[in-house]
């Protein structure tokens, strides 16, 4: 008897879920973050171009949608991208953050018009493709010559002392 009511309890679950998975509701709200998550990305690709139009390789890493509200969605965001510098030197950097949208109500029930109201950056990574030469030593700056001084030879950085050892 046990056995039927598991089997019976098995079926209503497993339909129930079914219906929860593939209902019109929850797919328009996948058609709907799915939407939101492709604009945002473009957003992102087309608003970095115009700020720094050097930048090249730009990747979305990571780009994810929650509902808080019928009105309000979070969006989390990771995007990497190349920026080239003089003489062929270039950094890769990484971004990550955070953007909310909120839904303003249109004439229109098919169209959503969602608007980005905020956009804060959580973290800033960067990477040198080419090392800086740091040089340990003086911390004294020297001036560099001017045109009178002549043809002087800039001084050179002070040599790191090899490490002491104690026993």
């Amino acid at each position: 008897m046990s056995s039927i009511l598991s089997l019976i309890g098995f079926i209503v679950a497993l339909v129930w879920t079914w219906n929860v998975v593939y209902s019109k509701q929850n797919s328009e709200s996948i058609e709907i973050h799915y939407g939101l998550q492709q604009k945002l990305g473009d957003l992102i690709k087309q608003q970095l171009m115009a700020k720094k139009p050097q930048t090249t390789d730009i990747i979305i890493q990571k780009l994810w949608t929650e509902k808080i509200n019928d009105t309000k969605v979070r969006a989390v965001f990771s995007y990497k991208y190349k920026e080239n510098l003089s003489e062929g030197e270039s950094t890769d950097q990484v971004i990550q953050g955070e953007a909310f949208l909120f839904r303003e109500p249109t004439e229109d029930p098919k169209t959503q018009k969602w608007i980005v109201q905020s956009v804060r950056s959580q973290s800033n990574q960067i990477s040198f493709s080419e090392g800086s030469v740091i040089t340990p030593g003086s911390t004294e700056e020297t001036p560099a010559p001017t045109a009178t001084e002549g043809t002087a030879k800039p001084a050179e950085p002070a040599k790191p002392e090899a490490p002491k050892t104690t026993k």
